[in-house]
């Protein structure tokens, strides 16, 4: 039988921005990239204001490797595990669900990480 490959935390938090999509906090938004020295993976999750992102201020902006610890969770060995520690870390900087007529980045994250990987 073949071994599931390990999915990275940075994967872990582009697919736990999914999951709160889905749990209607259609607003949170997640911009992420590369270090220069590409050894890290750079992110800020915030929530689209006036329709627009990225937003002041954003709710966590962070910088890790592909294993490490997250401020929001203290188990982040799945993705449903760091969105219900966002969730409750984080309640009160969180809109209320559904509160944005703008589904364009939600749309697509949606449609792009099913490309990115198979989970």
């Amino acid at each position: 039988m073949k071994k599931r490959a390990e999915i990275y935390l940075p994967m872990r938090i582009m697919l736990m921005i999914k999951e709160l999509h889905q749990r209607g906090y259609t607003s949170v938004y997640l911009y992420s990239g590369l270090s220069a020295s590409g050894m890290h993976w750079r992110f800020e999750i915030g929530q689209l204001s006036n329709q627009q992102w990225p937003s002041s201020p954003s709710i966590i902006k962070g910088s890790l490797q592909n294993k490490g610890k997250t401020k929001w969770a203290v188990d982040n060995s799945t993705v449903d595990l760091l969105a219900d520690g966002f969730e409750s870390y984080y309640n009160d900087l969180l809109n209320p669900k559904g509160q944005t007529n703008d589904y364009t980045t939600v749309s697509y994250t949606h449609l792009t990480l099913p490309t990115i990987c198979s989970v």
